[in-house]
């Protein structure tokens, strides 16, 4: 077979039952000059290699190192020009491949292009009719991403960061170290902003496609996941160790905005949970052409 122009890797640990759905919808993709690299992160019980299509490759990890670390095992398999990572919880459009592919010809200095990213929960997700100049910004007192990447834009815009599902130059990608597998810990959170970061500092651009749709959604069991508290302890850790690596000097004032602002957030959410219920004509079911939730 010829070489894929586009390997998309994904990582997986003990969450079989949804990768079908993630699959499928990459079967569909209008672009079809792709290949799969599934990774498995040492899951408790290996999975037998699915070869319901000759582009799907399967690599078992022998030690669980995290998603980064699956996600760069996976790249430096690749023999493809572009990498798209894509998790195990998550289902791509149909036209999600060709539109990202579209931009890179379009923008000449583009380091990285991602789509709106829509989180479903038990088969719904929350949306409205209101459009942004920008889907996210970075708070220059807290360094947190700010907005969300499930709001639209009207047009291809550019942005400080995008999330994982990005399209970027497999060369670009690895030149760069990929994944910064050290600094992290836990659930490993910044670990995606680390990489848009470091990619920005080459004067490359980053790019958001809101036509361009990806839908995650709420599977409980395997991934990275854990309990609130910890889930809290590491996104603090985390946190901090990001803003000494890109904001030194002021570190630990960005720090403490960063934890006034996340209890702040916190509380919110318990308050939104329950006015969320009244909103009935706010939450939309998805669409039959989606994957259902298992």
């Amino acid at each position: 077979m010829p070489e894929a122009e586009i390997s998309i890797i994904i990582p997986c640990c003990n969450r079989w039952s949804f990768l079908p759905n993630v699959i499928k919808s990459i079967l569909s993709q209008t672009f079809e000059n792709w290949e799969i690299i599934l990774v498995d992160d040492a899951s408790d019980v290996a999975h037998s290699a699915i070869t319901q299509d000759a582009r799907i490759k399967y690599l078992r990890l022998d030690q669980r190192r995290g998603s980064g670390h699956a996600r760069n095992v996976g790249a430096i398999e690749s023999k493809a020009k572009f990498v798209l990572f894509v998790d195990d919880d998550m289902t791509l459009d149909p036209n999600y491949l060709e539109n990202l592919s579209r931009i890179y010809e379009q923008k000449q200095d583009a380091g990285a292009v991602g789509g709106r990213l829509i989180y479903v929960h038990k088969r719904k997700f929350f949306d409205s009719n209101t459009f942004y100049d920008t889907p996210v910004k970075v708070g220059d007192f807290s360094g947190e991403v700010l907005g969300g990447f499930d709001r639209k834009t009207v047009n291809i815009v550019e942005v400080p960061v995008l999330h994982v599902v990005s399209l970027i130059k497999k060369e670009e990608f690895l030149s760069i170290g990929g994944f910064d597998e050290t600094t992290y810990i836990g659930n490993r959170y910044r670990e995606e902003t680390d990489l848009f970061y470091r990619i920005r500092q080459t004067g490359r651009k980053l790019y958001f496609d809101p036509n361009a749709l990806a839908c995650h959604f709420n599977v409980k069991s395997g991934g990275q996941r854990s309990n609130l508290i910890k889930t809290e302890i590491y996104v603090l850790l985390n946190h901090k160790r990001f803003l000494k690596k890109f904001y030194p000097n002021r570190c630990f004032r960005m720090l403490t905005c960063f934890v006034f602002r996340r209890f702040y957030d916190r509380t919110s959410q318990l308050f939104n949970k329950t006015s969320m219920v009244f909103r009935f004509k706010s939450w939309r079911e998805i669409g039959e052409d989606a994957r259902n939730e298992v």
